[in-house]
């Protein structure tokens, strides 16, 4: 299902914000196809900034829908309105241009070669995630910049590796039981020798038959030791 993101000044269109929101909903065929998101209808109470949380609704949508009146909006720290933000995260993975603070730098870095084409970075990131059959960055504004998640490929035998992980595991976990039910007070160390293991698997294997309640520790930490629970 896509996600519609609805945008405007909040003092204008708000009707018409609702309409659309609405008319999508209760359209049999657009439901079962779009899903919409309206700031003052789908946010609930956050202990986020209002503009981190519009902007990370944002980067969850396919669609943007903006509304443009006469109004601007309320402006930032930096002179923006949340809804030029809204509209400038909306475009950063499409070609746009790019504004660097100091242009002679840029266009040095340009012509001996150390970046690419100004405006083109984000644009070529995409089709390069897009062409590795990656999922799309997500892209998020942070006050006067950006964030970006680039998401990796999931192993296909990630599923497999789990379960030898588990079998492994479980191995040693009988090994251990078995060899404090034959040598009652061992120690740590001496499981380490007797299983051939490291001391953090011997450590984390105690702390599970431990937490399952099938072995305990008796006596003092000097001459104390693992003993198997009746």
């Amino acid at each position: 299902m896509k996600r519609i993101f609805i945008s405007s000044v909040q003092k204008e269109f708000a009707d018409v914000r609702r309409i659309l929101k609405r008319y999508v909903s209760k359209n049999p065929a657009y439901r079962r196809l779009f899903d919409t998101f309206v700031f003052e209808e789908d946010v609930v109470a956050a202990d986020r900034r209002t503009d981190e949380v519009y902007l990370s609704e944002l980067a969850k949508c396919d669609i943007y829908i903006g509304l443009i009146g006469k109004e601007y909006g309320f402006e930032d720290a930096d002179g923006i309105s949340p809804t030029e933000r809204e509209f400038d995260a909306a475009h950063l993975d499409k070609p746009h241009s790019s504004n660097p603070t100091n242009p002679l730098i840029a266009d040095a870095l340009y012509q001996t070669g150390h970046i690419e084409r100004l405006g083109t970075g984000l644009e070529d990131l995409f089709k390069t995630c897009m062409v590795a059959g990656l999922p799309k960055p997500k892209i998020e504004l942070l006050g006067g910049g950006f964030h970006i998640t680039i998401f990796r490929r999931m192993r296909r035998d990630s599923h497999r590796i789990a379960i030898v992980n588990d079998a492994i595991n479980d191995a040693i976990n009988d090994a251990i039981n078995d060899a404090i039910k034959s040598r009652p007070g061992v120690k740590k160390v001496e499981l380490v020798r007797i299983i051939g293991k490291s001391k953090p698997t011997i450590e984390r294997a105690i702390a599970l038959l431990k937490q399952q309640g099938l072995i305990e520790y008796r006596g003092s930490k000097k001459t104390g030791g693992y003993y198997v629970k009746e």
